[in-house]
């Protein structure tokens, strides 16, 4: 009998430590890691459509972190990188995500490119209390995806809007061809070019969309041509990309094409050659730091530097920063509050700021055009 009373004594004991737990975890956000390292997820694509972006972020963060452990981490803790790949896929980030969040017990998840997987994790973020650091996703429907999401790269309604008034005040066009991608990445962009192309007077004679993956656009451009725009707007990954490129020239399409920052990625160029001759493209201006230059040089052995890398290096500091000023580095919620509290970060990437719905406050772009087989920055 007196052992059946301490063993419900005992039960009754662990049921009340676990209770509380469970409260301080709920106020605090994750898991206190009681070691020396301070873990920080990361997903990115490092295969797929965008691999070169992924990979190109994944350089970047390990040179951010390096910098960080060797001037003495944070509150005496080295930062410890978990990198996942997510694909540019919305499952597989779910998939890597809950990894992430129940098992390795990260505090912050950073460096996502794509709009889909950011969007198919930012519930388990906010349902956790972990932090979700995007560095390249766009879309603008992540302005309101949660109170733990945050981003230092500009939503598409800032990159739509300045390729329409780049395309109808600087290029004289009045009338717009739309091939789009639907994912959200494609559909925040068409959505924000159409609204302030028309808003300036322009007209979009023709929309016609693509699933992911598609490996044929003779049906979608043959309208776009049919209906003789006098500028097309294209929205892609790299694949699509290269099949746009190259049915266009089949089609012997020779209309002036605009589109976005993913015409930044080599790959293309490599392919279609000079078939891409005069395209024009928005790109997210940086500020060219020579260290942040040299170090990614040293790190690849190139001078490329991708969208996105300044991103996530600018995003490491900011989140270790916001970690410093916390008394427990690993306190979400604290480091959700400081993240609210950036303003002009003087980052690699540009001045950041961030606003009340964790979205990068303003941005500046750049326009460049293919000739020759090159990447010209143009006025």
């Amino acid at each position: 009998m007196k052992t059946s009373i301490k063993i419900l004594i005992g039960i009754i004991i662990l049921a009340i430590i676990a209770i509380i737990f469970t409260l301080f975890n709920s106020t605090t956000g994750n898991v206190i890691q009681n070691s020396n390292t301070i873990k920080i997820g990361a997903t990115m694509p490092l295969t797929g459509d965008l691999a070169n972006f992924g990979i190109g972020e994944k350089n970047a963060m390990e040179i951010a972190v390096n910098e960080i452990n060797s001037k003495g981490g944070v509150n005496g803790k080295k930062l410890e990188i978990v990198v996942e790949d997510t694909k540019c896929d919305a499952k597989e980030a779910v998939n890597v995500a809950n990894q992430l969040i129940n098992i390795e017990k990260v505090p912050v998840i950073v460096g996502e490119v794509c709009s889909g997987p950011t969007l198919a994790m930012a519930p388990l973020a906010e349902q956790s209390k972990t932090i979700l650091f995007a560095t390249a996703a766009s879309s603008p429907k992540i302005t309101n995806a949660g109170d733990f999401t945050f981003r230092d790269y500009p939503s598409d309604s800032y990159q739509g809007k300045y390729a329409a008034e780049y395309s109808y005040n600087k290029l004289g066009k009045r009338k717009a061809g739309v091939l789009y991608m639907q994912i959200d990445y494609g559909i925040g962009v068409k959505d924000s070019f159409e609204k302030r192309f028309k808003e300036l007077g322009g007209q979009i004679v023709d929309e016609e969309n693509f699933p992911q993956n598609v490996k044929d656009l003779r049906t979608q451009l043959t309208k776009i041509k049919d209906a003789n725009p006098d500028v097309i707007y294209f929205v892609g990954y790299n694949e699509e990309a290269i099949t746009f490129i190259q049915k266009s020239k089949e089609l012997n399409i020779n209309t002036q094409i605009v589109t976005t920052e993913t015409f930044d990625d080599p790959s293309i160029i490599q392919k279609v050659g000079n078939s891409a001759d005069g395209i024009i493209y928005v790109l997210l201006a940086n500020t060219n730091d020579s260290n942040f230059k040299k170090a990614m040089k040293e790190k690849t052995g190139s001078d490329q530097i991708l969208i996105g890398s300044p991103n996530v290096y600018d995003a490491v500091y900011i989140i270790a920063n916001a970690m410093k000023n916390c008394k427990n580095p690993e306190d979400t919620v604290c480091i959700k509050q400081e993240l609210y509290k950036v303003k002009n970060y003087p980052g690699v990437s540009g001045n950041i700021t961030i606003d009340s719905n964790g979205d990068l406050a303003s941005a500046n772009y750049i326009i460049k055009q293919y000739k020759g087989k090159e990447a010209i920055e143009i006025n």
